[in-house]
């Protein structure tokens, strides 16, 4: 599904909304870690890839701070990234690093989201 409401120079795909089934797995995904629930997300992810047409030079993941990802064991966006890059047959590079840990996002309204993520990350 094409993004229309995001102002920026790239296209922007997302692989569905973010409601319903995709939501809650991927609440699951960050917050009840499981591998199995992998096993649903991947055929997913590669429906809506071929179905959108899409290639790429280059995936790179939103990180975590390195203290969240050692609570949670995992980035989720880092192994969607992969996933995706490999899917794609595209470069997989994890060109950007939070350097400061921000407060999770959700909960947060749009203005303090943006807020949170000021100066975070670097390249």
């Amino acid at each position: 599904m094409r993004v229309s409401d995001v102002r920026c120079n790239y296209a922007i795909w997302t692989a569905g909304d973010y409601s319903g089934k995709l939501s809650n797995a991927i609440k699951i995904m960050k917050y009840r870690p499981s591998k199995r629930i992998w096993k649903h997300i991947i055929p997913f992810l590669e429906k809506a890839l071929k179905s959108g047409n899409l290639s790429a030079d280059v995936i790179i993941p939103v990180p975590i701070h390195a203290e969240r990802e050692r609570k949670r064991g995992f980035n989720q966006a880092e192994i969607i990234a992969r996933e995706t890059a490999r899917l794609l047959n595209s470069n997989y590079s994890p060109l950007l690093e939070r350097v400061f840990p921000t407060t999770p996002q959700a909960g947060l309204s749009e203005t303090d989201r943006k807020i949170n993520l000021i100066k975070c990350f670097s390249d």
